[in-house]
């Protein structure tokens, strides 16, 4: 049995959802936070650092109680523990945690920083927002990114084939109200080649209103490969397009001048500050309209999409 000192932070939420997901029975052990129970004598014996989560759990490593602090240490234990959700497999372990480190050194500190300083800290504080304001944009279009290349490659078939079994109509219905008519593009591979490879996994109306907002080079791409072509790694068991087919598939050109676009100049308004030579040179003026534009597309793009 593991015991979860906690309360309701994000940290604490994937403990939680890590807990669930590999079915470790666990018990609840709050510990208030808003009342300092963290610098609790007895709390500073589990955890030195006086913060949550914690996990002690009584059957570990010979058989013995063992406390495990931080919430990415606490991740990678109850996946060697479970054997779930890391690959034994050297490279693919280290696919997975490299990608945890991200989260653990570059979503949580930014985030929580820009919230810090847009909800709580006093004002003015310009600088300290549009630092942190244009970390956590950068790291959404990362995020965003490796999704668009890993959705589906990191899926098995078969998990998809079990999601889908669950899902009533009344699921389904739900499912497309969600995925706007541009998103398409990102669910249909992994759902078509589930239905290929699983017959019957997937509704054929879910697929049909769904391809009728792909491209038809998209369609036909997807109609016409194998899983071993499509997917980066290759397996045939692995649905998702390959970083390759992502970015010419995927994307128009507008799209992916628009996502240069952003990579070369991120959002944050106050160019002078961040570049400094570029401020000082003739391009200033036309980098500072064309990021504006593209600021002014997508806002109106998602005002015709509502």
């Amino acid at each position: 049995m593991i015991d979860l000192y906690a309360l309701t932070s994000p940290n604490v939420q994937k403990i939680f959802i890590m807990l669930e997901e590999t079915g470790l029975p666990y018990n609840f052990k709050p510990v208030d936070v808003w009342a300092s129970e963290q610098y609790a004598e007895a709390f500073g014996k589990l955890n030195p650092n006086r913060k949550i989560p914690v996990i002690v759990d009584h059957e570990g490593p010979g058989g013995k109680p063992y406390t495990v602090f931080e919430s990415g240490a606490i991740l990678m234990y109850l996946a060697d523990k479970s054997g779930k959700f890391l690959p034994k497999d050297t490279a693919r372990k280290y696919d997975a945690l490299q990608w945890l480190m991200i989260q653990l050194t570059g979503v949580g500190p930014a985030f929580g920083n820009f919230t810090h300083f847009n909800l709580f800290a006093p004002k003015p504080n310009d600088y300290a927002l549009s630092r942190y304001k244009t970390e956590l944009l950068r790291l959404y279009d990362l995020i965003d990114q490796r999704l668009l290349i890993q959705r589906g490659k990191l899926m098995e078939i078969g998990d998809v084939q079990i999601v889908a079994s669950r899902m009533t109509q009344e699921d389904w219905s739900s499912f497309l109200s969600a995925v706007p008519p541009h998103g398409a593009r990102f669910v249909y591979p992994a759902l078509a080649f589930t239905e290929r490879y699983a017959p019957g996994a997937i509704p054929e109306a879910v697929l049909s209103a769904l391809a009728a907002h792909l491209a038809p080079a998209l369609r036909e791409w997807c109609a016409r490969v194998t899983l071993v072509e499509a997917s980066e790694s290759n397996p045939r068991s692995r649905s998702g397009i390959g970083l390759d087919m992502a970015r010419m598939l995927a994307r128009s050109r507008v799209e992916r001048a628009r996502m240069w676009l952003r990579s070369l100049f991120p959002r944050r308004w106050n160019l002078v500050k961040r570049y400094p030579r570029l401020a000082a040179s003739p391009l200033y003026p036309l980098c500072y309209l064309l990021i504006n534009l593209d600021r002014a597309w997508h806002i109106l793009m998602t005002t015709l999409e509502k």
